[in-house]
């Protein structure tokens, strides 16, 4: 049996298991019984730890022994090549975990989702906190199975981000913060001045549905292999290679988070369709990396969503369903959808201030797994940073420390990825700008095709065939660099604010 189809064998045997694993998470956060949570646990990590079995195995051992023997003497092809390479990158990290931990990490994780889900409710951090310190202890304890060289947050950061260090992340985000936190001065004292208020209104929830549909298949989606359904916190889940769903969050008060939730989680929906098929059953039938999936949704929810041009088609969609909108001009519905103002919440953030969220997040996700920050000081520590960065105070920890799902899933290391997807999205934006040249035009009619095709060929198609620093210098020409994205933004909202 050759290389590449005893890969696939055991592949397509991990692949079954996290679709189904998958599944019962998608059903966790939609439908399933308040009752039936502590089961569900119990089933998610049973399957997570067989999962790792079939994964992690002597049988795998030998053969990229085998694979890397052949490596050394030129005798596999770039296509092995290449799945050898990633195969090995995440088999280590997987290997590294004995499978008690991660079974434990699962079991744990799904019984403090349940418990957000309820302090979130109330707003009261005191009914999660000890199983978030159990969380926090588990990733510490991961982190050192993992290894790292120089801080034990970097080896969480490598389970989503190849090649990224703490070191190299505060290089970026204090050249953010240099540059962007001087510009939203300006922009908030500026004589230009924007609003919200028309998105506002009552909105029911069936036409926002119905509306969400019609957005998705503006941008490709295909309905066929995935579906839409409603939850507390927007998120896509990929079950299978045609089986790839959207989940949202009908706000009827206010058309902004549902349109643009939706819009993010379609980009996220979008790559995942597009993976290519010979890709299956291998380590590369994935996304790049956790910041590049985070570009692919940034880039549909703002380089497009929040385009001047594609904003003339959303607004016509807008028109058609709600009176509300029928006397609106673009022009104003436009500065409207990119109105600054520092907010609370992280997924209701403008493009301009969002990045300072996702730093306050990293600093204090860094700081807790190097016990600089204790669990029972999170609020405190929150608020502070808040009140800091963005000049506001959480009137609850709702508002705050709560909102967010991704520490209570024990996902340490992932909040850096959104920084880096915008990142990644404005150095990506620039070239296919630069491709597409009648890329306004087409997006003014709500025609995505050309889009589409682009992102297939340099984006969707490589899968994670490629690191995520190749795959930018490759399409791009150039290394990731935080200079595209300030570029961006102080051209986009230099216009809209009058900023000379």
């Amino acid at each position: 049996m050759g290389f590449l189809k005893e890969l696939k064998n055991i592949g397509k045997q991990r692949a079954l298991i996290n679709s189904a694993v998958s599944l019962l998470a998608w059903d966790q956060r939609t439908y399933m019984p308040k009752a039936a949570s502590e089961f569900r646990a119990d089933t998610i990590g049973y399957l997570s730890e067989l999962s790792f079995r079939k994964f992690v195995s002597k049988e795998m051992d030998r053969l990229l022994e085998n694979m890397e023997c052949a490596s050394n003497n030129n005798r596999l092809s770039d296509y092995e090549e290449r799945v050898f390479r990633m195969t090995k990158y995440e088999y280590e990290i997987i290997k590294s975990m004995p499978p008690e931990l991660l079974k434990e990490v699962a079991i744990e994780s799904s019984k403090t989702e349940e418990l957000w889900i309820k302090a979130k409710k109330s707003g009261d951090f005191n009914t999660v906190k000890n199983q978030l310190g159990r969380i926090i202890d588990l990733s510490r304890e991961m982190a050192e199975k993992i290894g790292y060289k120089d801080n034990p947050y970097d080896a969480l950061i490598k389970r989503y981000e190849p090649g990224m260090t703490y070191k190299k992340l505060k290089v970026i985000m204090q050249s953010l913060k240099k540059s962007l936190i001087p510009f939203i001065e300006q922009v908030k004292y500026c004589s230009e001045k924007t609003s919200r208020d028309l998105l506002k209104g009552r909105f029911d929830k069936k036409t926002l549905e119905i509306i969400c549909k019609e957005l998705l298949e503006t941008i490709g989606y295909d309905f066929d292999s995935g579906r839409l359904d409603e939850t507390v916190h927007p998120f896509t889940i990929d079950i299978s290679h045609n089986d790839t769903r959207v989940l949202t969050k009908y706000v009827t008060g206010d058309i902004g988070p549902t349109i643009f939730s939706t819009l993010h989680e379609g980009g996220h929906a979008l790559y995942d369709q597009g993976l290519p098929e010979h890709f299956l059953w291998t380590v590369l039938h994935d996304g790049a990396s956790y910041g590049i999936h985070e570009s692919q949704s940034r880039m549909i929810e703002n380089n497009i969503g929040r385009n001047w041009y594609f904003s003339k088609f959303l607004l016509h969609i807008l028109k058609k369903h709600f009176s509300h909108f029928d006397y609106v001009k673009h022009s104003n519905f436009y500065k409207a959808i990119n109105h600054v103002e520092p907010s609370l919440i992280r997924i209701e953030a403008d493009e301009l201030t969002y990045n300072i969220h996702i730093i306050l997040r990293t600093e204090i996700e860094e700081a807790l797994i190097n016990n600089r920050i204790q669990v029972s000081e999170l609020p405190e520590k929150w608020n502070e940073r808040v009140k800091d960065y963005l000049g506001l105070m959480p009137e609850n920890d709702a508002e705050g420390l709560l909102q967010d799902v991704h520490w209570y899933a024990g996902m340490f290391g992932y909040f850096p990825s959104y920084m880096l997807g915008n990142l990644y999205a404005a150095q990506l934006y620039k070239t296919l700008k630069e491709e597409l040249e009648d890329l306004d035009k087409l997006l003014e009619k709500g025609k995505l095709e050309k889009l589409l095709n682009w992102l297939r060929t340099n984006v969707y198609n490589k899968g994670k065939s490629l690191f995520p620093d190749e795959l930018i210098k490759e399409v791009t020409g150039d290394e990731l660099k935080p200079s595209y994205f300030i570029d961006y933004m102080r051209c986009k909202f230099s216009k809209i604010y009058g900023i000379t």
